[in-house]
């Protein structure tokens, strides 16, 4: 039977399984009462048409987790639903989206993935189209609060113009166009660009960029204070990230700069501070993994580098990037490849040497975190005290 306590707010019991894997700083988080009493409204989980799939599977992580913390298992009025949002396209190619599901009062999660490339019939600005729809349809018919969950952000690298080019700044577009949908909050992982949050500010959208920080710090803990391992960040962007992980495991740290001819097309014209054969990469997009292969030859050709270990949040592999990938793997230099499951990719479809760090578990206790107005930040692991890079 629910105490007082449990319908005033957040319990907090330490009985689930520890979250290291995922990231997460322990399992204290994850917060329970009655779905229809809660203030912001019942819970709800809505799938676009690219996001069905992974509202399904967060769903079932959802009621997973809130059945052990109850010690019971769960009444059908207690579980945690995933709504698919109906979707057609007219012979003109235009597409129409209908919410079935009463969302009256609700506070309302929409899963998006955008760019997804088992997709036969739907490209990148349909999904997009189809995310804003359905936001507004949902924020006409009632949602109190409107969360847009969508791991892989698009046109994230969008958030400048080039010096002397007349070109949109389309992060900032898209911000806009996801604030005239409905959408109170956007829930994402690792964007390009830290300024994007701007962009969301300015249109009074709240705006959690989540990151992978803890997920790779635990694939990469087989390295610590390793003699022959060392980090080096692929360009500047990758800096804070390369910076954070060689810390927190007392590596050295290199890093390479470079130009950009063209928008898959780079060229790295200076690497400093490399010295050992063993080098972690750490990035948050593999594209065309043009970077990866040129920086990865120079390191092997002009450094002696023998192995090379890649950690990106968001594998797009878009073009020749798994030809580019294989062919280093192949060659022996790399040795190991590890993404977030952010972009789908059709099961089986991967290389041996790509390793898949699931979202589910952390994306289920992100929206319980949220839905109880609690910390999303604290949830996560990021070590307190951080040393100088080991050399």
């Amino acid at each position: 039977m629910l105490t007082t306590s449990d319908l005033e707010g957040a319990v907090e019991l330490a009985s689930l399984e520890n979250f290291a894997v995922s990231g997460i700083k322990d399992s204290t988080f994850f917060d329970h009462a009655p779905l229809d009493t809660m203030p912001r409204g019942r819970l709800t989980l809505i799938g676009c048409n690219s996001g069905i799939q992974l509202a399904t599977r967060v769903a079932n992580e959802y009621n997973r987790r809130l059945g052990h913390l109850k010690r019971r298992p769960l009444e059908e009025q207690e579980r945690v639903i995933a709504h698919p949002a109906t979707h057609d396209i007219f012979s003109d190619h235009e597409i129409i989206s209908t919410i079935e599901e009463s969302v009256d009062g609700a506070d309302v999660y929409v899963f998006s993935t955008p760019q997804d490339p088992t997709q036969a019939k739907w490209n990148l600005s349909d999904n997009i189209l189809n995310m804003l729809f359905v936001g507004d349809a949902l924020r006409d018919n009632g949602a109190s609060h409107l969360t847009l969950v969508i791991p892989y952000l698009p046109y994230s690298r969008q958030e400048k113009t080039t010096p002397g080019k007349r070109q949109p700044i389309s992060a900032a577009w898209l911000a806009r166009a996801i604030a005239d949908a409905g959408y109170d909050r956007v829930i994402c992982l690792d964007v390009h660009s830290k300024a994007i949050r701007g962009f969301y500010t300015a249109v009074k959208v709240r705006f959690t960029p989540l990151d992978s920080f803890g997920f790779f710090l635990n694939y990469f803990e087989q390295f610590r204070e390793d003699p022959n391992t060392q980090f080096v960040a692929l360009d500047a962007g990758a800096f804070p990230m390369g910076n954070y992980l060689s810390r927190a495991l007392n590596l050295p740290l290199g890093q390479a700069t470079k130009i950009r001819h063209s928008g898959d097309e780079t060229e790295h014209v200076q690497i400093i501070g490399v010295g050992r054969r063993r080098v972690l990469l750490g990035d948050d997009i593999i594209a065309t993994a043009g970077s990866i292969e040129s920086l990865g030859n120079r390191l092997h050709n002009e450094y002696g580098v023998e192995e090379i270990y890649v950690a990106a949040s968001h594998g797009l592999f878009t073009g020749p990037a798994m030809e580019r990938l294989q062919r280093m793997h192949d060659s022996g230099l790399l040795k190991e490849v590890v993404i977030t499951n952010s972009v789908t990719h059709a099961d089986g479809k991967l290389p041996s040497f790509l390793k898949v760090h699931d979202l589910v578990s952390t994306l289920a206790l992100v929206a319980n975190r949220a839905h109880y107005s609690r910390s999303v930040s604290k949830a996560f692991y990021m070590p307190q005290r951080l040393g100088r890079n080991g050399g």
